[in-house]
Formats: C-alpha cells, structure tokens, sequence
C-alpha cells in the first residue's frame, strides 16, 4: 500500500507494519534518521516532555533528578552502604542497628536522653548528677566528709557512718533506728518525746565516749551522755546494775587478774597460786571468790596489796569446800584488800 510522504493530515496513529521497505525515504526524529521498516533504531538528540514508559531498561543514565520517584528497594537499589546498614534501614530496630555498627559499648535497646531505663550501666565518673531518689547505696562506698545539709533532719536505718560525721549545726535532727551505729564523738542531746538524738545547742557540752548506747532518757542535769564505752558520769544514781561475772576458771599456780571480761571474779585453786593484780587505777575495785580444789590445802599469795592490820588472809585449806571471798578497791593507785573466810 502506497503511504502519503506527508503525515500532517493523519488524523490516528500510522502502525509501522504500513511502512515497509518500500517507502525508500527517511524521516527524521530529533537528530536521527530512520529508514522507515526498520524496527529497532537508536535515537539520539530527542527530546521527550511527560512521556510514559513501560518496564524502559534506563542502562546507566548520565544524570538523573529522582525526586519523585518511588520505589526503590533499598536492599538492591542503592550501594556503597556499610555491612547491616540496609537492614536497619528496612527494619529500624535497636537489634538491628546494634550490628550495623562497630564502635558500640554495651547491649541492649537504643536510649534516648529523656527517662531510659538503664539496666546495670557503668556510669563511670560523672561531672554532675543528682542522687535524691536513688537508693541502694552502700555506705562503704562513702568518702569525705558528710555535711550539715547532707545529714539535716534526715533518717539514718542501718548504717555505719564511722567517723566521717561533720560538726553539724546545733539542733540538726538525726533519727538512728534499729542496727545503727556512729563511733565518733560528737555531743548530742536526746529528744525526751522520741528516739530521735539532736546535736546540742548553745550551753550543752560536748559528750564523752566512743560508740552510742542503745536507749536514753532525759532526767539530771549536765554533761549529755549517750556514749557506752568510757563515760564519765558525774553524781549519777544507778538502780538495779548487774556486775558482770566471768565463769570460775582453775587457777594453776600463777594468774595475772584482769577486769576487761569483768568485776566479779572466781577461780578454783588447783595449786599454790600467785596473783598479780591488776593495774592501779584509783577508783577500780572487784570481787574475788576462791574455792578448793579435790586436793585441799592450797595457798593463795597477792602481789601488790595492803591488808587489814598488815597481815595477808590464810586461805580456808578445806578440801573442795573451802570458800574464801576478797574484795579489792585502787585508791590513790595503792590496791587495798578485805575478806571473809570458811563460807559454809
């Protein structure tokens, strides 16, 4: 079929099985001439506005603006991305950002800086922090010196604060419970309506002592003692107080007497013993029960002591009965000692 050499007046599309071969001359599309029956030609310098293709193999375009365009794949459509990262990209969990990176401390879920939860964090040494709600902390771990604003009107439950309490401000309130200790020797006073213990004010001497007691009230007048160990008490009226009394030991032939164990004392006399006794300090005195052995007949010498009218006691010699007891009192550091003999 003879084809016009003129497409002006075509009013539809022209299909190019109409045009073969023997339609000898060319047409031109941009730059490039086409014999018209060939089916596959390569056009250059054409310019396309708004065209639409279909499944085009592109090859390797020298340039490009993709800015609407969708749909590409990142696990396939796009290199040069580092080992994961794709991965993360498609599912961005903390997993799977963990192993697209390489310089990472620590496990766990990515944290951001408002309120994360941290499970066993090595915080290292921070520059600043506030410790008001945290608990847990373990005393030992305590350095330097605890101050007055650190300590006022606070509860301590438990704790051993050793002796890095500061001088705190007189009436500073400090509520020790059960289990708790301070073994330095700060002055308090004792709030009579409670187990609270208030370091003094104005007018309050400083205690004596080294390690709190375990109760107080408030009656007399003077120094505040609230310390066990050492203290010195002055006109006190004690009711009730129990010597403490260390089991009867076998004497053998020498003891050197201590009161560290306490003041009531006994021994069962197991040979002829010498007792040296112990240093003397005005004031001290204790008790002394002696009592035969099976044998019998033993003697009892004392170093160091002034007895009545200068003449030491024979010991009572009854075989496992004989039951002597001596008192001792250290006045002006000169041991001084009394008896009475043959207990039935």
């Amino acid at each position: 079929m003879a084809v016009p050499y003129t497409f002006a007046t075509a009013t539809s599309a022209i299909p190019l099985s109409q045009l073969d071969s023997n339609f000898a001359t060319a047409i031109t599309l941009g730059s490039t001439a086409l014999t018209l029956g060939t089916t596959t030609t390569t056009v250059a310098g054409l310019t396309l506005t708004s065209p639409t293709l279909t499944t085009p193999a592109l090859g390797t375009p020298s340039s490009g603006t993709l800015t609407n365009c969708t749909g590409l794949p990142i696990s396939t459509g796009v290199s040069g991305l580092g080992t994961n990262v794709a991965t993360f990209l498609a599912t961005p969990t903390s997993a799977n950002l963990a192993t697209a990176i390489t310089d990472e401390t620590g496990s766990g879920s990515l944290v951001f800086a408002t309120s994360p939860t941290l499970v066993t964090p090595v915080l290292g040494t921070p520059t600043s922090g506030t410790l008001t709600n945290c608990t847990g902390y373990t005393t030992a771990n305590l350095s330097g010196t605890i101050s007055n604003a650190q300590l006022a009107n606070s509860t301590i439950s438990g704790v051993s604060l050793g002796g890095s309490l500061a001088n705190l401000t007189a009436g500073t309130n400090i509520t020790f419970s059960s289990g708790t200790t301070y073994n330095g020797s700060a002055a308090i006073t004792i709030n009579a309506a409670s187990s609270a213990q208030v370091y003094p004010g104005a007018g309050i001497a400083n205690s004596t002592g080294s390690a709190w007691g375990t109760s107080y009230t408030t009656s007399g007048s003077g120094t505040v003692v609230a310390l066990a160990t050492s203290a010195t008490l002055t006109t006190p009226t004690i009711t009730g107080y129990t010597e403490t009394a260390p089991s009867i030991t076998n004497s053998g032939t020498a003891v050197t007497l201590s009161l560290s164990s306490g003041t009531v004392l006994s021994y069962t006399l197991t040979g002829n013993c010498t007792f040296t006794m112990p240093t003397a300090t005005s004031g001290t005195s204790f008790i002394l029960k002696l009592i035969q052995d099976g044998t019998g007949s033993r003697t009892a010498t004392f170093t160091g002591v002034k007895w009545p009218g200068g003449t030491a006691p024979t010991i009572t010699t009854t075989a496992s009965t004989g039951l002597d007891i001596l008192s001792f009192v250290c006045i002006n550091s000169v041991w001084y000692g009394t008896y009475a003999q043959a207990f039935a």
